[in-house]
């Protein structure tokens, strides 16, 4: 039996929050995605945290949800 992972909009600002992104659970996407590159901007370190985070969702066995998807994809285009 092969297990996934499924990524929803809760696991992503979980995982953001984790690397330091200054974001609260009850933030809209849109907030995210503006806190995120205004994170961005503060520090270059930050970008290699958010890469780390990237290559750990495009494991095989992770599944994003099309909005979570939606938002990594425009994250990973700045």
């Amino acid at each position: 039996m092969m297990i996934v992972d499924l990524v929803d909009e809760v696991d992503l600002k979980e995982a953001l929050m984790e690397i330091g992104v200054p974001i609260k659970l009850d933030d809209t996407l849109e907030q995210v995605k503006q806190a995120v590159m205004t994170w961005l901007v503060q520090s270059s370190e930050h970008a290699a945290e958010l890469d780390k985070m990237y290559i750990q969702l495009n494991d095989p066995n992770v599944t994003l949800l099309p909005e979570v998807a939606e938002l990594v994809y425009e994250l990973t285009s700045l």
